[in-house]
């Protein structure tokens, strides 16, 4: 699936990508809040890690089986969880 339209130039097509982008890593991240910040609070570094990856690999498995939303679902889901180690990082817990 191909976001870019014809009639739009280049920076336009990408500004609009990267909003999409952008809202679909937020809504994921405000689901991950929404289960509490405890679990962002006790990870450490290896254990964002290793979450990242798992969902990164699952992405990969969705790429070569040509499920195309499934596989931007699990690149989101990456997106967010990095935002959320980034956060948990520069909040000193690790």
């Amino acid at each position: 699936m191909s976001y870019l339209h014809p009639e739009y130039e280049y920076d336009e097509v990408a500004v609009m990508i990267d909003e999409k982008i952008y809202e679909a890593v937020a809504e994921e991240r405000t689901k991950q809040r929404e289960k509490g910040d405890e679990f962002d609070k006790t990870n450490s570094r290896n254990d964002w890690i290793t979450y990242i990856c798992r969902y990164a690999s699952g992405a990969g498995d969705k790429l070569w089986s040509r499920q195309d939303l499934e596989f931007r679902e699990a690149m989101v889901k990456v997106a967010a969880l990095a935002f959320a180690a980034i956060e948990a990082h520069d909040n000193g817990h690790c």
